[in-house]
């Protein structure tokens, strides 16, 4: 209590403007960080729908071109090697099924891929409904 009565009723009595300073530089800094930190996310977004867009149309592709080699070895009738019973194809099976082991749940795109590149014809299309 030294001060007089005015000095001890001031709001402003011991305010410094540099402190105030220091809080806005801390809060535009926190603001920035947070501006790239959202930036940064929705790129990440944008080039997972991207990702997700392509493999969604190489999945397209891929069935379509089963397709044609389905129509292809049904309408020649020269699966001569097949007809057979040729040992060969049920290793290739164990190997298609060993390959497929390998790929997540959910990977819709990518299995059907494999499925197709799993040897010379497609033996089934696998569809999430």
């Amino acid at each position: 209590g030294n001060l007089p009565y005015d000095a001890s009723r001031d709001r402003w009595n011991g305010y410094d403007a540099n402190q105030q300073l220091k809080k806005i530089e801390m809060f535009n800094k926190a603001e920035e960080e947070r501006r790239k930190k959202a930036l940064k996310e929705r790129d990440e977004r944008y080039h997972l729908q991207k990702l997700k867009k392509a493999e969604k149309k190489a999945a397209k592709k891929a069935e379509k071109k089963a397709q044609k080699l389905k129509e292809k070895g049904t309408g020649s009738g020269s699966d001569s090697e097949s007809s057979f019973g040729n040992t060969d194809s049920d290793s290739d099976q164990e190997d298609s099924d060993a390959d497929l082991a390998g790929v997540k749940e959910g990977d819709d795109a990518k299995l059907a891929q494999k499925m197709f590149t799993i040897g010379t014809a497609v033996k089934a299309t696998v569809r999430n409904l």
